[in-house]
């Protein structure tokens, strides 16, 4: 087992709040100029989702139409809203100093900590985060896209027609929280969850081979009797049927 996987139970198991963050931005590369036009956190406590921060941000830039193919926001969109030195305070405050659960925390922990050194702030810790993507590998998931494990663990997608900050930290709670998700996690419960399918199989496969033949619903034709005729006399001759 994982040090991640183990982290991953531990929250689990005591119930603690951690918080499912997501970004939306102007494009992939922070260090370039990218910049955030939506940040959503949404806590998970006691295996329950519960209270979201949600805002969409002035990136004080143009959107490139290939972001907005992505997340739909448009300059005009994004016009009006508050720009991040606006709302830093009320975001931090929401995160507090809990876990942060992330999928591809790098990319998430990269934009935000660009917008809190350009206002002199503390960079969140990248050791603070547990990074869902490199969790579901170390659970066996060959494919790790958001898209992937919700249809892998039958969580309904359908209205992410569009990535969506908030929308997106909702399906990854779910990813979280996930029976499938969790039982991949606890080899105990998996190596039982195994046997119990094995010994079902074998007892299907046992009762096919016992089985009784069900019973002819006609008689035997005349060519048949007098086969089992002959056969009694040329094949069984010391038998009770003689």
């Amino acid at each position: 087992m994982s040090l991640l996987v183990e982290t991953y139970l531990s929250f689990l198991d005591s119930g603690r709040r951690v918080v499912v963050l997501d970004t939306e931005t102007t494009g992939l590369y922070a260090a370039q100029g990218d910049r955030l036009v939506e940040v959503a956190c949404l806590e998970i406590r006691g295996g329950e989702t519960g209270a979201h921060f949600h805002t969409r941000l002035n990136p004080e830039r143009s959107v490139p139409a290939e972001a907005v193919r992505i997340h739909g926001l448009t300059d005009a969109d994004l016009a009006d809203a508050p720009k991040f030195h606006q709302v830093a305070e009320d975001l931090l405050a929401f995160m507090d100093a809990d876990p942060l659960v992330i999928h591809n925390a790098e990319f998430d922990l990269g934009f935000l900590n660009a917008e809190l050194s350009r206002l002199r702030l503390p960079r969140l810790a990248a050791v603070r985060a547990l990074d869902t993507v490199t969790l579901a590998r170390d659970l066996g998931f060959e494919r790790a896209s958001l898209d992937v494990l919700c249809e892998l663990l039958r969580i309904d997608k359908s209205a992410r027609a569009l990535h969506s900050a908030l929308l997106d930290c909702q399906l990854l709670a779910q990813v979280f929280l996930s029976p499938i998700f969790i039982q991949r996690a606890r080899p105990e419960t998996q190596e039982a969850f195994d046997l119990a399918a094995e010994k079902k199989q074998e007892a299907s496969h046992a009762a096919s081979e016992t089985a009784p033949f069900p019973a002819r619903s006609f008689s035997a034709s005349a060519e048949e009797r007098a086969d089992h005729r002959t056969m009694v006399k040329t094949k069984l001759p010391a038998s009770k049927w003689s």
